[in-house]
């Protein structure tokens, strides 16, 4: 006869600027034994926005990127730690009328191209005119490739183009 041990796997998110946010824990029951987690053995529950990056007993510390090998002879907890592998860029027409882009995944760690923006293609604002896009509601005009830290909303940006409406 063997002990069961209740077992916790505790999903995490690993933030952006290096915290840990727990969301979920899947409680369980096993028999004292020898159990091996691998990376590929839980999915991310969330999206495939994000992936595990490890294993191991603490959320933030000593994660094994690879296998968890342990042997189960108490009570555990063992943390899963994802990391967001992209980040989705959405679109505000800030104003204008017509049909708002299609949002952009940019991989985590890489630059977002100016160049590959989208152009006034579908929507319009009136007298106004189309200058390209700010990370603000009332900012400056993107004019250099940036590496995104997390989801973000570009806004249109408008200037007058000198005309009088009817």
């Amino acid at each position: 006869w063997k002990m069961s041990y209740y077992v916790g796997i505790a999903r995490t998110i690993c933030n952006s600027d290096g915290t840990y946010s727990p969301f979920d824990t899947n409680r369980s029951y096993y028999e004292e034994s020898d159990y091996t987690f691998t990376n590929n053995s839980y999915k991310s529950p969330l999206t495939d926005k994000y992936a595990c990056i490890g294993w191991g007993f603490e959320a933030d510390r000593n994660l094994t990127t690879d296998t968890l090998n342990f042997h189960l002879d108490r009570d555990t907890i063992i943390y899963v730690v994802y990391e967001q592998v992209y980040y989705d860029i959405t679109f505000n027409l800030n104003g204008a009328q017509g049909t708002t882009p299609a949002p952009m995944k940019i991989d985590k760690g890489k630059y977002l191209n100016c160049a590959s923006l989208p152009t006034n293609s579908g929507f319009s604002y009136g007298v106004y005119t189309f200058e390209g896009w700010s990370e603000t509601k009332n900012g400056k005009v993107i004019t250099s490739d940036f590496k995104p830290k997390e989801d973000m909303t570009l806004y249109a940006v408008w200037s007058h183009n000198g005309q009088v409406k009817d």
